[in-house]
């Protein structure tokens, strides 16, 4: 009985975070694995700083996000 193991976000995040391979490509400009998970790590963190929650949502009204 073989199963497909699907990996979470966080474990994909664990194994790729201090890779320096490309983790994709945009605008001509390769962006690492590491580079993007910096981002994204500068993203969370602000998000934080203003008071955003893991569990917050937002909707899009007239093309807003309010």
């Amino acid at each position: 009985d073989e199963r497909i193991k699907l990996a979470s976000i966080v474990d994909v995040y664990n194994k790729q975070k201090n890779n320096n391979d490309t983790a994709l490509v945009y605008l001509g400009k390769n962006i690492s694995y590491q580079n993007l998970f910096a981002k994204i790590e500068s993203c969370a963190k602000a998000f934080r700083a203003i008071g955003v929650k893991s569990n917050d949502i937002s909707k899009k009204q007239n093309n807003r996000i309010i």
